[in-house]
């Protein structure tokens, strides 16, 4: 990660604040008409620990790239070549959701509402305006109160 933030300019970065800024503007108008909004968590079942990138065959090639960073601008290439596309979207695709509240900053929790087939927790994620967690709690709070996070609630 420090061989491709060294190879990322303060123009990069500007240009990536501007992108999340821009997020957060949007999510927010969206956030003056509706209260809150309300997705899954994750998009799919969690997977086992070491499923996802880097493989030990990418963590080699990581490695080996940041002992050749010498006159060769490694990180750049790692992101012209494709590798960090290939190696984050896994990733990013099992995050999906809760990207929108990591790079608005907006409140958000994520709430179990029931089992998956295999005995694994899903969660409904619900993403507040901005300085709002009390609403977040007080939903949360409902559902308490209404039995939903209840072991038999999960067995239906």
């Amino acid at each position: 990660m420090a061989l491709l933030g060294r190879s990322l300019s303060a123009v990069d970065l500007a240009h990536a604040k501007h992108g999340w800024h821009h997020s957060q503007y949007q999510t927010g108008l969206l956030l003056e008409t509706y209260d809150m909004i309300l997705c899954p968590t994750v998009p799919t079942p969690a997977v086992k620990h070491g499923v996802l990138p880097p493989s030990r065959m990418d963590e080699m090639l990581m490695r080996s790239a940041g002992l050749l960073n010498k006159g060769i601008d490694m990180g750049k290439y790692a992101f012209s070549s494709g590798m960090i596309e290939k190696l984050s979207q896994p990733v990013l695709g099992k995050m999906a959701f809760t990207l929108l509240g990591n790079i608005t900053g907006l409140p958000a929790m994520s709430l179990p509402v029931g089992m998956s087939k295999k005995g694994l927790p899903i969660g409904m994620q619900l993403i507040g305006r901005m300085n709002d967690e009390a609403t977040l709690f007080s939903v949360a709070g409902e559902m308490e109160r209404a039995g939903l996070f209840t072991k038999a609630a999960f067995e239906k």
